[in-house]
């Protein structure tokens, strides 16, 4: 035989204090057990003293105890009913009808042929005459409350355990058993994985909507920054711009001085060449020993070379020390030079 599982050893403590009660009421505890495979409820009652009886035809006036754990799984609600009706005239007043099964919506076991539910079974063996009938279903684990540990977690077994009727304390000592008997239905069991489930999702949700405003509020702090510093580079850009708009309109207007001051002396030394070619020529004509004569017109031509080039050198920041050689004539003043010396030699 294989030993009993965590699920009836669970059901059968639930039921324990129950079969202890009528130690109270009557030294001779008679338990009768229907079961052909194990339960794990014979070693308890043995540490108890108590014997656990496995057949119905021993002689005596009533049994305060009848379990039978698989009688949900092999008969129908209406066999059930028909069973247990005729079951509880052998319980003595007050006496114990425990039956079992397994849990026909349990995510792990999929029975298409399951009869009914805990709840249905105990409103059923109810209605067979006991007095009251409670459903014990273990919870296997009570500080798991996830969605896993309610669908594959959760007890494969069920008991329920009715109630002969009875009066007095036949019947009273039993309650605060009846009591004590907590038990979570599948539904239940799955509602409050439910709202565990939710109460995480929205402990993230908030946590999740936190971050994602301390998110927020830093990468708008640092865009604003990001934006100053960039309005600052695009005013630099601008002030540099304008100021190299600036430098290129001072440098265009000095082109435009050089270019006049180059043509003024290039305009300077044709003038000197066509005198020096002048006075060569003179020197030429004139006898030998005679001193060319100079004219007040020439005077006052070589004065004011003298005065242009002075005023040019003072303009240029420069000291004369010597005559600055003008830069080559362009080809049209070499052709007007040309044609002017022609003509004064022809």
């Amino acid at each position: 035989m294989k030993p009993a599982s965590q699920e009836d050893l669970a059901i059968c403590s639930a039921i324990l204090p129950l079969i202890l009660a009528w130690q109270g009421l009557d030294s001779a505890v008679d338990v009768l057990s229907l079961d052909a495979e194990p339960s794990g409820l014979d070693g308890l009652l043995a540490a108890q003293g108590i014997t656990l009886r496995k057949s119905m035809n021993e002689t005596h006036d009533g049994w305060s105890v009848i379990t039978k754990f698989d009688a949900c799984d092999a008969l129908s609600l209406d066999d059930l009913e028909a069973w247990a009706s005729e079951t509880l005239h052998h319980l003595k007043p007050g006496g114990l009808l425990v039956l079992g099964g397994t849990v026909p919506e349990h995510a792990a076991l999929h029975r298409p042929d399951a009869h009914a539910s805990p709840e249905e079974t105990a409103q059923v063996i109810h209605g067979a005459g006991f007095a009251r009938a409670r459903v014990i279903s273990p919870d296997l684990a009570p500080d798991d409350r996830s969605l896993y540990s309610a669908l594959y977690g959760a007890s494969r077994k069920f008991a329920v355990v009715a109630q002969k009727h009875a009066f007095g304390k036949t019947f009273d000592v039993f309650s605060p058993g009846f009591l004590q008997i907590s038990s979570l239905s599948a539904s239940r069991r799955f509602k409050h994985a439910e709202e565990e489930l939710h109460g995480r999702i929205h402990s993230g949700e908030v946590g999740l909507k936190q971050r994602i405003n301390h998110l927020d509020t830093t990468f708008h702090t640092r865009a604003s920054a990001f934006e100053g510093a960039l309005s600052q580079a695009q005013t630099s850009l601008r002030n540099q711009a304008e100021e190299i708009a600036r430098l290129h309109n001072e440098l265009e207007a000095l082109r435009v001085t050089l270019k006049r001051a180059t043509r003024r002396r290039g305009l300077r030394k044709l003038a000197y060449e066509i005198k020096k070619k002048l006075k060569l020529k003179s020197d030429v004509q004139r006898p030998s020993g005679t001193a060319p004569p100079t004219s007040a017109p020439e005077k006052a031509t070589a004065v004011q070379e003298t005065q242009s080039t002075d005023r040019l050198s003072r303009q240029n920041g420069q000291t004369t020390l010597a005559p600055v050689e003008p830069i080559s004539l362009s080809a049209r003043e070499i052709a007007l030079r040309n044609r002017l010396f022609d003509e004064q030699e022809t």
